[in-house]
């Protein structure tokens, strides 16, 4: 049946891009296996003494007694190491996955590798690499969607998770998904988890993460497999990073060469060898020459042979010389000097007229500009170097009519160009810019500065003109004004602003400073920002007496600006309402973490709520990602084990616990924010430098004097002070 007129059949594009989706993962499977059973002919070709091709026959002939796949017994061949018969499958991934990961360029490719042939089984695969603040970048992922990867790009240092633990510890963390992760905040779908450090050039550089869909406990031999995996990416990586052939480095060192060459004021040169069957050097490739070897070897050579550019090289003796230099023995007064791949050439021409000619060539260069003289008929009589680069002529090719060179002028230029033309054949100077389109390239502007020399009658003779390319020159006005807009717009903006964030700040932040009793307790709390801040940061805390007790929150959100303000605004309102109402810490906090989840786009914030029993001696408290509280007592401080709650926003789904601790005579509890640890931020534990400096202070208002003297940066600190009874 055909389809009716006017309706084309709708192919099912997403069955065909699978099936070619499966062709090529079949053909890379096929050239990976193909790869390793070449190196078991090899090995095998040595080791017995036979050629390639009774390798090959050996291993197929084992193939078929043994009746085990050849690319098998090719890894049977390559791990033999005399193993017990019950490892052999094992070692046979291992060698199979050694060999594809060889063949792979890109981590991308690496993780599925990974997940597929290291027999792992695993739901996804991921790559973090570690950076110097102690935060997580997501280097590469296999298996997670992709607002996952896109949501988790860069962790930060206050999230712990399982690549996190695993690479502060030096050791891999097993979670079986059977029991609580003690506090750790899983990346992506699926509760069992394996994170494992990678060791590369020395130091612990990365980590491994691998996930499964369903909880279950770890045995030695899947553990072993992870091992065995996360060994192959650390090898791959530790490649990578020292290999002179990756693409990045390979890319770094070309473009150093480029500009080394640039540099040169004699021509000079990037040669890549061309080598015979036999390893013999029978040419060279030119992939790079500077302005004044484009001089003397005419228009761009790039990707031409050399003794096709510069035949007379072969014949007095420079060519052999450059190929004695590529192999390390380069002759005095010869310019040449391998540098990786490639050999960088240099000669010295003879004469002052060369000499000459080479600095006109890098003026020219330097300057954008080339020049040119015509017949009063306008037949090209010479042709600068410089003026056919600005063409994007070759320098050895005929000059271009002048008049064929300013018809190149676009459409709206083209009367100016004609009137110009005419004016120089009546012997009359001419100064005026135009824009000139070659082929299809994007119009340029050219200046152009040009006179007559006369005949014996007092004609025109010919016309000498000056063209020098202005295209980077009015770019950069353009950009001047482009940006001298936007840096008023910008200032603009803030100054609405900075006038909003006073507004804002003396509407909505907490209070300077506060003190207040509860019984026999008192309570100081502070908030400091810099006087010159022009945007809003997230740090707040509360203290409200409640009915039977007292209620402190301290929190802060992650960002700036307007978004974070309206965040710590509905944090801290709402958190003051539901403790009114009665709800404890716990259950507070899964209210405002399941109201934060609702948004599109959820803020993520940390938050520690403590309440105060009537009488004072008891507190109880519930956390979201926060600082844990410090407890000052006699003479020693400690922080108060955290009980479980991820920060807010992370995900609705978060529960939360509460924990308590006794209160008595002369103990002072501490509740802060990270802006208080930002003067020891170079420290290795700021926290610790923060306890000391809680048990030197004398008393909670001291305390608030020592550690806030100065609004370096944003911060909130609360303190509970049980006098002591001397004191009272």
């Amino acid at each position: 049946m055909g389809t009716r007129p006017g309706r084309r059949p709708s192919p099912d594009w997403a069955s065909r891009v699978r099936r070619l989706e499966a062709e090529v993962s079949g053909l890379r499977r096929g050239m990976l296996s193909r790869g390793l059973i070449e190196q078991a002919k090899g090995r095998l070709a040595e080791r017995l003494g036979i050629s390639a091709e009774e390798a090959f026959a050996y291993l197929t002939d084992v193939s078929q007694r043994t009746n085990t796949r050849v690319v098998d017994v090719a890894a049977d061949v390559m791990g033999a190491d005399g193993g017990r018969p019950d490892d052999a499958p094992a070692a046979r991934r291992l060698v199979q996955l050694r060999a594809a990961t060889a063949a792979v360029a890109d981590v991308a490719d690496l993780l599925p590798l990974l997940a597929r042939d290291g027999g792992l089984d695993a739901g996804a695969v991921a790559l973090f690499a570690a950076e110097a603040d102690g935060a997580l970048r997501l280097v590469a992922a296999d298996g997670w969607a992709a607002r996952t990867v896109a949501d988790w790009r860069w962790v930060p240092s206050a999230i712990r998770t399982p690549a996190g633990e695993a690479i502060r510890r030096g050791e891999p963390v097993w979670l079986d998904g059977m029991a609580d992760p003690g506090g750790l905040t899983l990346i992506g779908p699926g509760p069992r988890r394996a994170a494992l450090p990678l060791r590369v050039d020395g130091g612990i550089r990365a980590a491994l993460e691998i996930v499964w869909e369903t909880a279950a406990e770890f045995d030695d031999g899947l553990k072993q497999r992870v091992s065995a995996a996360a060994g192959v990416a650390a090898g791959w990586l530790a490649s990578a990073v020292r290999s002179d052939d990756a693409p990045v480095a390979a890319e770094l060192s070309e473009r150093w060469l480029h500009v080394v060459v640039d540099a040169q004021v004699v021509p000079a040169a990037v040669l890549t060898p061309l080598w015979t069957e036999d390893g013999v050097v029978e040419d060279f490739r030119i992939d790079y020459a500077n302005a004044a070897a484009l001089g003397v070897w005419g228009g761009s050579p790039r990707g031409r042979r050399l003794l096709d550019t510069d035949p007379a090289s072969l014949t007095n003796g420079t060519f052999d010389a450059y190929a004695r230099a590529y192999e390390s023995a380069a002759e005095p007064g010869v310019g040449a000097a391998r540098c990786g791949p490639w050999l960088v050439v240099s000669w010295q021409s003879d004469g002052r007229e060369r000499a000459d000619d080479l600095r006109v060539a890098t003026m020219e260069r330097l300057g954008c500009f080339g020049w040119g003289e015509w017949s009063a008929a306008g037949e090209p009589l010479a042709f600068s170097p410089g003026l056919a680069a600005i063409l994007g002529r070759p320098a050895h090719r005929d000059g271009v009519p002048l008049d064929r060179l300013l018809a190149g002028a676009v459409p709206e230029d083209r009367d100016r160009t004609d009137a110009a033309l005419k004016a120089l054949r009546q012997g009359e100077e001419q100064d005026f810019e135009f824009r000139w389109q070659g082929g299809n390239a994007r119009p340029r502007a050219i200046r152009v500065v040009a006179s007559t020399r006369a005949d014996h009658r007092g004609g025109v003779r010919a016309i000498v003109a000056l063209f020098q390319d202005l295209s980077e020159a009015r770019r950069h006005e353009a950009e001047a004004v482009s940006a001298s807009g936007r840096l008023a717009a910008q200032r603009m903006q803030a100054a609405v602003e900075r006038a909003q964030t006073e507004q804002l700040r003396a509407t909505f932040f907490p209070p300077p400073r506060a003190r207040q009793r509860h019984g026999p307790l008192t309570v100081v709390a502070r908030h400091t920002a810099p006087a010159g801040i022009h945007r809003f940061r997230g740090d707040f805390y509360e203290a409200t007496a409640v009915a039977g007790g007292f209620v402190l929150a301290v929190g802060d959100v992650f960002g700036s600006g307007v978004q974070a303000a309206n965040a710590m605004v509905r944090l801290r309102h709402t958190s003051r309402v539901l403790a009114l109402s009665g709800l404890g810490p716990a259950e507070i906090l899964t209210l405002l973490n399941r109201d934060l989840c609702m948004d599109e786009e959820p803020s993520l914030a940390s938050l520690i709520l403590a309440r105060l029993s009537a009488d004072g001696r008891s507190l109880s408290w519930a956390q979201a990602g926060h600082f844990s509280p410090l407890l000052i007592r006699d003479g020693r401080a400690r922080s108060l084990r955290r009980p479980r709650g991820d920060i807010l926003g992370l995900t609705g789904e978060a529960r939360f616990t509460a924990s308590s601790v006794e209160l008595g005579e002369g103990d002072l509890l501490v509740m802060f924010t990270d802006g208080v640890l930002h003067r020891w931020s170079q420290d290795a534990s700021p926290t610790r430098r923060l306890a000391a400096e809680c048990v030197a202070a004398a008393g909670a208002e001291d305390l608030l004097d020592r550690l806030l003297p100065a609004a370096e940066d944003e911060a909130c600190l609360v303190a509970v002070e049980w006098p002591s009874a001397r004191s009272g």
